[in-house]
């Protein structure tokens, strides 16, 4: 595989600031002293992922961002004068130490990209571009200075990669081959690329969406080509499949992120044909109780949800307990949102009527820009 070096390019002066949009400070003091209490509060962005440590939220051109907010992941406007058009998105990382650090291999004329995920020390980043319906696939060392391709050895994957998140080992998950990429994979620079476990099934289906930080569990949905009865799962990084319980009010549900030592996972309910709905309330799965609606989770812990309903799951801090995510607010809008759930507890379980599930069984397989802070 090839080794690009990480070249600087000439960046519109507006998109310098793409990541210091909406800095809720009032919000964030009052949570700060409250931060092991439950609570619920309304974000004024579309959030796309929180900080490992939970105290910071980035969305917009912000798709990404490490354990402790230092280094964000998004997307910049680069110029290619004399072209039509004559910019493009790049990937770029903001560092607060040293600034804005565009990643080479994504951007060219007629070409977008589309970064992913940062790991959470901070040092690996991930995404794709895409061209002519084929995706690119890059991982990059940030430190190193270096951009490496994402190959999968399956017939199909060529132009068909979409890496989706990255472990602090470097370890690259998404879905891959197929005209949707519905075929979940690990990949890492040392030992290459391979398909996880899948159901057993003339067409199966299956995505990776997120891998904790230690790389030991890898979160997603697995099912059917043509099919949209999604069941979630989780795999071993050595591919092994096991199934969530899928909630008691959906049809079919996703796992969408997972906290670093794998043991708290996030996702929603959705209906018989992999759609939102209004059975499409989020979920979280843990060892202790089974799959649990996260608006009851903070019903029962004294939270007034006042009219909410908490739809889409989208990122969970590293101890489990910041989600941030997109609901409907009382006037019937889409709004982000961000959630701090109390530890597990026997009355909590009790109140949930789930004491004592695991939540998990064995797979019958085959072989699947806005930002906050804390101040």
């Amino acid at each position: 595989m090839s080794i690009l070096p990480v070249i600087p390019r000439r960046v519109q002066g507006s998109e310098l600031m793409m990541f210091r949009v909406a800095i809720v400070q009032a919000f964030f003091l009052a949570w700060a002293g409250v931060a092991d209490a439950a609570s619920f509060a309304a974000l004024d962005f579309l959030p796309s992922d929180v900080s490992g440590d939970g105290q910071v939220i980035v969305g917009g051109r912000s798709v990404s961002v490490n354990e402790d907010g230092s280094r964000r992941l998004g997307r910049t406007v680069v110029d290619f004068p004399g072209y039509s058009p004559p910019t493009s998105y790049d990937a770029s990382v903001f560092d607060e130490a040293t600034g804005l650090l565009l990643l080479a291999g994504l951007a060219d004329v007629g070409r977008d990209a589309h970064p992913q995920e940062i790991s959470e020390n901070g040092r690996f980043a991930t995404g794709y571009s895409n061209e002519s319906a084929t995706n690119i696939a890059f991982f990059w060392d940030i430190d190193a200075r270096t951009t490496r391709g994402v190959s999968i050895p399956v017939a199909g994957s060529d132009g068909r990669i979409k890496p989706l998140d990255v472990s602090n080992a470097g370890v690259v998950v998404g879905g891959c081959c197929e005209s949707n990429e519905n075929h979940a994979f690990v990949w890492s620079s040392e030992m290459g690329g391979a398909l996880l476990e899948e159901l057993p099934s003339a067409n199966p289906a299956s995505q990776a969406l997120a891998i904790s930080l230690d790389s030991s569990t890898i979160v997603g949905w697995v099912g059917e080509l043509g099919s949209g009865a999604r069941l979630p799962s989780r795999w071993s990084v050595l591919g092994e499949l096991s199934l969530l319980e899928t909630p008691g009010w959906a049809e079919a549900a996703v796992a969408t992120d997972v906290s670093a030592d794998g043991r708290t996972i996030i996702g929603q309910g959705l209906n018989a044909v992999g759609l939102p709905s209004p059975e499409s309330r989020v979920v979280v799965w843990n060892e202790a109780g089974g799959a649990q609606p996260l608006d009851l989770i903070l019903q029962l812990a004294g939270v007034d949800l006042a009219g909410w309903t908490l739809d889409t799951a989208v990122a969970v801090s590293s101890d489990g307990r910041t989600i941030v995510g997109v609901g409907t607010n009382p006037d019937g809008f889409s709004q982000g949102f961000v959630a701090v759930i109390p530890e597990p507890s026997v009355g909590m379980l009790l109140g949930l009527g789930l004491a004592g599930i695991a939540g998990l069984r064995p797979a019958q397989a085959r072989g699947e820009s806005g930002r906050s802070r804390v101040e």
